[in-house]
């Protein structure tokens, strides 16, 4: 779950370094039915080995990812939550987000879209002119 700093300062007031304050702040956010001012994200993630009559065999899907586009820029903070049947360090576990990507690309691409639509246009026209009157014939 990601959410924003500014909502959990309002949320946490001084106690945002207080981990059973925040704890209870994201089981709250997570406990509704439907989390409005928080991005929740749910993946599933799992690693097996084991062997069989063609012997030694591991399979994983490990990585997860997602495309979004947050409300409004600034920081933000992540909650999860791991469910596993062996004890797991909190070192083992590693989020992070890539290609982060602002309006400016697509207004950049929209640019590039219109100069090239023009300069098509300007070309189109030469093209297209005979070397001839076809009203003559």
């Amino acid at each position: 779950m990601l959410i924003s700093g500014r909502r959990l300062q309002e949320l946490a007031a001084d106690k945002i370094n207080n981990p059973a304050v925040l704890n209870d702040i994201f089981e709250e956010i997570d406990a509704m039915p439907e989390p409005l001012e928080s991005w929740v994200i749910i993946g599933d993630f799992w690693d097996e080995a084991g062997y069989d009559d063609e012997g030694y065999w591991h399979e994983s899907d490990l990585r997860y990812g997602t495309d979004f586009v947050l409300d409004e820029a600034g920081n933000y903070y992540g909650y999860i939550e791991l469910y596993s049947e062996k004890p797991r360090k909190a070192e083992a576990v590693k989020v992070s987000i890539e290609k982060v990507r602002g309006y400016r690309y697509y207004v950049l691409g929209l640019l590039l879209f219109l100069i090239l639509f023009v300069i098509n246009s300007y070309r189109a026209k030469s093209y297209n002119e005979l070397p001839f009157n076809m009203a003559d014939m």
